[in-house]
This record gives structure tokens, sequence and C-alpha cells, in this order.
């Protein structure tokens, strides 16, 4: 018996409950995410813009990233007016007509019979539809109501990403979860529900990515964790994303189309023939002009200026880890058109962004100024912006923190003068910790109030802190004793578990990488990847690289660890990232010294070292890159020199 026919019995058998994806609405002639990000794109970044690049764009970021970055922005949820065309009504207005396929009414029969729940992530009205196709009374519920009972009577469409509609079948906005942090949070009542049925049902993903963080690695693991029944899973393709992620939980993999899946079904179930009508080139045609007249009315509402789509671009570039570019974009925005962005709020935003690219491409000092700038220009403010406040003085002791040369291949003897600054960037950090509580209070305003960036930008003060003890208190070169390993392990469990909850996707991926360097297993690894994979995360993606030299260094596996440090300076030289580039270069001398080789450097990479060296702000880095030149060289300074 092959998969299909053995998942055609569990059918049969009542055995299955739905997980649906966008994958099984294609066929029901709705616009695809892609359309609907293209033209969000034209309408909210410059009007100059190459229709090249802003393919590009379309085509590499993660949806939920882009819409998290226009929602911060605008401060409104009418950046999404564009998904307005998954909505019925609007459809109707412009004779566009989207109907429920075999998928949604097989499901949806199937799932009545049964008394199952269908779970969806997809925003469209298309199971709503179908039920009503087949007379089958439902109850929609969205992600913050409460999970139905199990063995609900009514048809339970459990839409756990939100729905272009609400309650009352209404176009709303704010019922889409459309941004990474919406995404990332864990939500547990539903992670439950979904576990609980799955304990008595085998769960049947369709048509479905695994790409959101909030359920899936949770449901995943419920078959082992939780002695939960296997996934199945259907994907018609070999070797892509969903179908790697079917391998990773064992599920059973059915390589069929879902459509193809039903139709083998229909027959053996004794289920009535559903057929959806096949699209046209005048449909074609009227989705087109449906999502021309949305683009058109979304820029009709000015939501950005001229200069602030030009900033959202740089932003944008920054997301898609082209910090080097971005950067550029950025300085020429701040010294020639800073005064043009009219709105205060924006201006902080371009210092900040300006403040954390600089600390992308290795300027610290440069990052320290943007974000005292910010600090001073909230100085006197009648009405003060405390989440620029707490974001700024954060960057600040970030900037301080980066200009202490830790983590590196060549250790040099630290001075008494060393010790003191790391004293002191303890001390900055824990009085930024301490007065950014003081501005929360003093605003009136709880965590929870603050917006999405400013959360994560505390985080990540929780990251950077930790990631300072743990350098002060060894080093993958130097190694960690088994209780600073235990400590360690559990700060950084609690900094995942706190991102989780806070629904900071990098801050998840963060922490696994700080922890792999303490237990390199894979599951950390992979999660990290995923993330950084879905997020566009260049830095992290290089780190983890980073990860995984350091991991074959210590094995002493000499060819595959330089092979692995250069493919590290590689990819920092595309994104910008110099010191990581730096870092590269150096762990690939490193590892020539520590098998003995007499020339330890090709004298192309010195040149590109040399070259890069001083592209670095800060002076505890000029002193320690001229240390480490000597040692390229073939040249030792400290003739007594024995920490390495």
């Amino acid at each position: 018996m092959n998969e299909a026919e053995v998942a055609i019995e569990k059918l049969k058998s009542g055995e299955v409950f739905f997980f649906a994806g966008s994958g099984i609405s294609y066929a029901s002639n709705l616009p695809s995410a892609y359309a609907v990000l293209e033209h969000t794109v034209n309408a909210l970044l410059p009007e100059n813009l190459a229709a090249e690049e802003k393919s590009n764009i379309c085509k590499s970021i993660q949806p939920e990233v882009f819409y998290e970055s226009v929602i911060g922005m605008t401060q409104t949820y009418e950046s999404l007016n564009i998904w307005k065309s998954l909505y019925k009504g609007a459809q109707a207005n412009h004779q566009v007509e989207c109907e429920p396929n075999l998928a949604h009414l097989f499901i949806a029969e199937y799932s009545n019979r049964n008394r199952l729940p269908i779970i969806t992530t997809n925003f469209d009205s298309m199971f709503e539809q179908a039920a009503e196709a087949l007379g089958v009374k439902y109850r929609v519920f969205l992600p913050s109501d409460a999970p139905p009972c199990l063995d609900e009577e009514l048809l339970c469409i459990c839409k756990v990403h939100g729905s272009i509609q609400d309650h009352q079948g209404e176009y709303s906005p704010q019922s889409l979860w459309m941004t990474m942090t919406q995404i990332t949070a864990v939500n547990t009542k539903w992670i439950e529900y979904i576990s609980g049925v799955m304990e008595r049902k085998h769960l049947c993903f369709v048509g479905y990515s695994g790409r959101d963080i909030d359920l899936f690695p949770y449901l995943s693991e419920a078959p082992v964790k939780r002695a939960a029944k296997r996934i199945v899973w259907v994907n018609r393709f070999d070797g892509d994303y969903s179908d790697n992620l079917s391998r990773a939980c064992n599920a059973l993999r059915i390589n069929l189309w879902p459509s193809e899946l039903f139709e083998l079904s229909l027959s053996a179930l004794a289920m009535s023939e559903f057929r959806a009508k096949k699209a046209n080139q005048d449909h074609e045609n009227r989705v087109a002009a449906l999502l021309t007249y949305l683009e058109t009315d979304l820029i009709q509402k000015n939501l950005l200026s001229v200069y602030e789509k030009a900033l959202m671009y740089c932003i944008l570039l920054a997301k898609l880890g082209k910090y080097r570019k971005a950067y550029e974009c950025a300085l020429d925005l701040e010294c020639n058109k800073l005064t043009y962005l009219t709105r205060p709020s924006s201006k902080r935003l371009l210092l900040l962004t300006c403040a954390r690219l600089s600390h992308e491409i290795s300027r610290y000092e440069s990052c320290r100024a943007y974000a005292k700038q910010v600090l001073n220009t909230l100085k006197n403010k009648p009405e003060p912006d405390v989440n620029a406040e707490l974001q700024a003085r954060c960057l600040v002791s970030e900037s301080l923190r980066m200009e202490i040369p830790n983590d590196m291949y060549f250790i040099q003897r630290k001075t008494f003068k060393d010790y003191l600054y790391i004293l002191y960037v303890v001390g900055h950090f824990a009085y930024s910790s301490i007065t950014n509580r003081i501005a929360i209070r003093a605003g009136g305003l709880a965590y929870s109030r603050l917006n999405a960036e400013t959360q994560h930008e505390l985080i990540e003060h929780h990251i950077r802190f930790t990631a300072i003890i743990q350098s002060v208190l060894g080093s993958p070169q130097r190694g960690w004793n088994n209780f600073v390993k235990s400590y360690l392990g559990h700060k950084w469990e609690d900094i995942r578990e706190m991102s989780y909850r806070s629904g900071y996707s990098a801050g998840i991926a963060n922490a696994g990488k700080f922890k792999y360097r303490l237990d390199p297993t894979e599951k950390a690894k992979a999660e990290s990847a995923n993330i950084y994979s879905l997020t566009s995360s260049a830095t992290g993606a290089e780190l983890l690289i980073r990860n995984e030299a350091d991991k074959l260094l210590r094995e002493k596996q000499y060819d595959k660890c330089r092979h692995k440090f250069l493919e590290y300076a590689d990819m920092a030289k595309m994104s910008g990232n110099t010191l990581n580039e730096i870092k590269g270069i150096i762990g690939f001398a490193y590892s020539n010294q520590m098998e003995g080789k007499a020339y330890i450097l090709p004298a192309s990479l010195k040149q590109r070292y040399c070259a890069l060296a001083g592209m670095v702000e800060g002076k505890r880095w000029e002193q320690y890159l001229s240390y480490v030149e000597h040692k390229i060289s073939n040249e030792d300074p400290e003739k007594d020199e024995s920490s390495y």
C-alpha cells in the first residue's frame, strides 16, 4: 500500500483533521500573496525605484517582515489595504469571481461529517463560502478567541492567523496577523488545542509551508513529546521548504497536489464530486484591475511622504541584509534631506536607522553618535517619545560593547585599562537598564504598551549583556567549565522564552546562536538558521557559519574549517559587515597557525585584511587589528605570548 492509499484509508475511518495553508487556494482565482505584496510595494516605495528592484524585494522578503516595518512606520493598518482583494465584498464590486475549489469543499464536508475542526492560516473566506454552499452550519474562530470544545456540533473553522473579515463578515485589516511579531509569539491556547486533537487524530498539512514560528515548531514535536499521532503532509515537490520540514518531523509524506489526493478520495469516501470553475483570461484581467484599483486608493491615502518612502526603502534594504547599500541610502537622507522629513517621529526613525546600520557595518563610534543625537533631540520636548528614547539608549550601550575586541582568534593579553573599560561597559548596560525602567514608569507605560521595535530592542539589550558575560567567562577557543556552561545555558533559555512571549523572532535565533557556542547541537543550529532565513538576517546567517567553523576548528578539521571561515568572510562582504569579514579572514589564519603552517595567510587575503582593517571604528579595534597584522605577517610583537 503506497502513501496515498494509506492516507485514503485514514480518511475513510475519520482519523485525519486538516491544517490548510494558502497553497490550497491557488485554484480559487484569488490574488496571490506575491501579487498583493507587489502592489503594496508599488504604493509605498519611491516611484523612481526600478521595477526590477521592487520585484527583487517582493521575491526576497518574508511578507510579515515587510508589513511589520510598514505598520510600524505608518502607525496604521491602512497599509494593508490591498489585502482587501481577498474580501468577497470588494470582489463582488469589481465582478471578480472567486469560489471555493475542490480542496475547500472536500475539507469542509469531511470535517463536518466527522465533527472535526478545520485549522487554517489563510485569511480568505473560502472555507466559510464552502460551508455555505454545502448548507453546513459553521462558526469561525479567530486567534484571540478561545478555541472550540472538542466534538463541537457546528463546523469549526479556526483561522489561527486571522481573517480578512471579522465575526460580522465585515472587512477588518485589524484581524490579519501580518507581522513577524504576531506569527512568532507563542499562542499557547491554540497550541494546546491543536495538540490535544493530535492525540486522537492525525494532523494533515495541505498547502502549508510551515514558515510560522508560533505554531509549527510545537506541533511538529507533538508526536514525540505528547505521544500524538503521526503527522500527514501532502506536498507535491521533493526538496522544497515544506518537504524538508515534513522529513524533519517524520511525517507520512504524500507526493501529490491536495486536489489530486481529494480526487482519489472522493469515490472511496462516497462523497459528491465537487468541481471548481477554472480561471479564464477575463477573470485574470478583473483580478488585476481590482489590485490596481486598491493600489491607487492606497497611494491616494498618502500614508508616506516622498522622503519617508525613501526611508522605508532603506529599512527594507537593511531587513534584506544589504547593510552597506542601506547605509549609503540612509546617510544620503540624513545629510541632505533630514529637514524634509516633517514628522518628528520619522526624523528620529532615520537617526535610529543610521545608528543601526552604522553598527552593522562596524562603524561603532558613528552608531553611538547617531543614538546620542536622538537622545539630544528628545531633551525638553513637551511630548516625549519613550520608544525612541529607550531604543537610542540601548544602542549607545551596544556601541560601547562592540568596541571590545572579544571572542577573537589571536588573543591579545588584556591590560588593566582593558579590564576597566569592560567594567565601564557592564556598568553602562546596568545604567541603561535602570534608566529605561524609570523612563517607562515616568511615561505611565507598561512594557506591553511599548511598540514592538522597542520591546525587541530591550530584549536585545539582555542578549548583548549576557554575551558580554559569556565572552568574559570563556570563548569557543578557550572553552567554558561545566558550571559556567550550565549557568549560561539557562540564561539563554530564559531569553529564548522571553523572545517567544514578545514575538521577537531574532531574539529566539540569537539566543540559540550563543547557546550553540556552548553546546553545538543540530537542533539549536536548525532553529536559528530557519529564523534567520525567514527574516533575511544576514548577520545572523553569517554567525551561524562562523559557529560551524569554530566547531570544526575545535575538532581539528582544519581544511573544512578554513572553507567555512572563507564562506563566512564572503557572506559578510556581500552584506557589508566589515568586522565579520575580518573575523573570517583571521579565523582562516588562526586555523593555519593551529595546524603548524609556516605562512598562515596568503598574500591576497592579507591584502584584503589590510584594506578592511581601517574601516572599523574604535581605538581598541585599531590596536587589536594592528596586533593581528603582525601575526599574519609571521611577526610576533610579544615574544612570550602564550595565551592562544
